[in-house]
């Protein structure tokens, strides 16, 4: 899953916080799976990006990581996305991944 990576490579951590809003995209495709009439409801290979796509951006969301950018992209938009996400399809993420996502938002 590329994510929406502009650059063709992988990102910094100062680009993932100023140029990307990983997570945000992550929640349109949960939204998209969860939903019973969506085209993409229920499909794997939906689920599948939804998983790459958190742990690519989850290694950016870590305790031990720098909260460079604004601070609502830390106190509202990330959580609130992975937030989103979790709801929509939480119970069908592997548990290691679903584990680390709350500890990361324990510590925003």
């Amino acid at each position: 899953m590329n994510a929406g990576n502009p650059y063709g490579r992988p990102l910094t951590h100062a680009e993932f916080t100023f140029g990307t809003d990983v997570f945000a995209q992550i929640r349109k495709l949960a939204l998209a799976w969860r939903c019973p009439f969506s085209r993409h409801s229920q499909q794997p290979a939906i689920l599948e990006r939804i998983i790459a796509g958190l742990r690519f951006g989850e290694r950016f969301i870590r305790v031990d990581q720098p909260r460079d950018g604004s601070w609502h992209a830390w106190d509202i938009a990330f959580p609130d996305a992975i937030c989103g996400t979790l709801m929509c399809c939480g119970d069908q993420l592997p548990a290691d991944l679903r584990q680390l996502l709350l500890e990361d938002l324990e510590h925003m």
